[in-house]
């Protein structure tokens, strides 16, 4: 058992090195293309980004807030809406999406988290635009949509 400690000891630290920077990898290349995809929503409808971190980027304007993250440890991509306030509402696009159009999305796409960022990109432009021009009117929506999903999820437990 001492020899595993050792080892252990000596490996330890190299190994997580190598993680860390693998992570560091991934984390710069989803800033960098959902930077990129995004871009659009600092263009043509005046967000600023702010508070952003590895696997999140944060865009504001006056009330309304955007968050697309990486999510499912490198597996999906995310976009959520909320309020500027100190409680982000955190309402998914696919919650959104309905309330403005006549399909509903049960499936995402069978491709990687950076795949997904321009897809979300084109849902968001194409079908979520009172949103960003900061109508809140679907937020209700989104909300019952969010409470009907945890009581279905608290049925079967």
């Amino acid at each position: 058992m001492r020899g595993f400690a050792i080892v252990a000891h000596v490996f330890a630290p190299h190994i997580w090195k190598l993680y860390t920077q693998k992570e560091l990898i991934i984390d710069t290349e989803f800033l960098v293309k959902a930077r990129k995809q995004f871009q659009f929503l600092v263009n043509s409808y005046g967000f600023k980004e702010i508070n952003s971190s590895g696997f999140e980027l944060n865009y504001a304007k006056t009330t309304i807030q955007v968050r697309v993250e990486g999510i499912n440890w490198g597996l999906n991509s995310r976009v959520a809406f909320g309020t500027t306030t100190d409680n982000f509402e955190d309402y998914d696009l696919f919650d959104i999406i309905p309330y403005y159009c006549c399909f509903k999305i049960k499936l995402k796409p069978n491709i990687g988290q950076l795949e997904q960022l321009p897809i979300l990109s084109s849902l968001i432009n194409a079908y979520a635009r009172p949103v960003l021009c900061e109508d809140i009117s679907s937020f209700i929506f989104a909300k019952a949509q969010q409470e009907k999903r945890a009581k279905q999820f608290r049925a079967l437990i």
